[in-house]
């Protein structure tokens, strides 16, 4: 599920909301499909995430963490990022993604 088009107090107050329940995950977006000065939140049950779905198909196939590749541009990929050995923040990424290590 979308929230979209948060300001910034907003987007963090829901974010901080949501994830205390134990039942949702919820990362913020930018730029939001509302304006580029907003945020979406996007809300997936906790299980339902991209590194699960990566270590899922590791097992699946065999191939390790350092065979496998993780591309994103926002704070909802940082998971995904913790399950692959190389890592690449897309040029428009925010810039704590483009902080992480990236090998």
């Amino acid at each position: 599920m979308y929230l979209l088009g948060a300001d910034l107090a907003t987007a963090d107050a829901l974010v901080t909301a949501i994830n205390k329940t134990g039942r949702a995950t919820a990362y913020k977006t930018t730029p939001s499909w509302c304006g580029n000065d907003l945020f979406d939140i996007h809300v997936t049950d906790p299980a339902g995430t991209k590194k699960n779905a990566i270590d899922e198909w590791q097992k699946l196939t065999g191939i390790p963490d350092e065979e496998t590749v993780g591309m994103g541009d926002s704070e909802n990929d940082i998971p995904l990022f913790e399950s692959v050995g190389f890592k690449i923040a897309v040029a428009n990424a925010t810039d704590s993604l483009k902080s992480l290590p990236t090998i």
